[in-house]
């Protein structure tokens, strides 16, 4: 007992802190505090407090979560990614609005007919003088199949009518 008492009193007047080495832990209440928000390039980022080396709370030049926004676009106002959409502005770049359920979803096209495109926000897009096949637009051609009605296949690859305009 007279040890740990000599110890004890050793450490006091001599000022010794033995747990200087240990890194400090943020308390429960700040380690999920958020002290800055931004948004770039469609990425949301960030930046949790936390603490310096002498125990004090600060928040870090850099954020410590980046993440993307798709389908939605980041909100400028209030820094962090939508969670809806109202129309099209709202949604990342490749995504559409559905503004009754106000969701961003991925647009896929599907071929309606020979020469028209489709897509599942109901836009529409001829191919002519190409034909549709597959989901997409036909971009060079090898037969007269690869073209829409009444156009060839020309020697270049291209739809068009047939030399002498026949």
């Amino acid at each position: 007992m007279k040890k740990i008492l000599f110890l004890f009193f050793a450490l006091i007047f001599f000022n010794l802190n033995l747990f200087a080495q240990i890194p400090p832990v943020i308390p429960e209440p700040y380690r999920s505090t958020i002290c800055a928000r931004s948004c770039e390039n469609n990425m949301g980022k960030t930046t949790f407090i936390e603490l310096a080396s002498n125990g004090a709370r600060r928040c870090p030049s850099k954020p410590q979560l980046a993440y993307s926004c798709a389908p939605y676009k980041c909100n400028s106002q209030k820094k962090t990614c939508r969670t809806d959409c109202i129309d099209n502005r709202d949604c990342a770049p490749g995504f559409r609005c559905n503004p009754q359920t106000k969701t961003c979803f991925t647009v896929t096209y599907f071929c309606a007919n020979h020469i028209s495109l489709n897509g599942t926000d109901g836009s529409f897009k001829s191919c002519f003088p190409y034909s549709c096949q597959m989901g997409a637009c036909v971009a060079h051609c090898a037969s007269a199949a690869d073209c829409g009605a009444g156009v060839d296949c020309n020697s270049d690859g291209t739809c068009g009518r047939p030399p002498g305009g026949g």
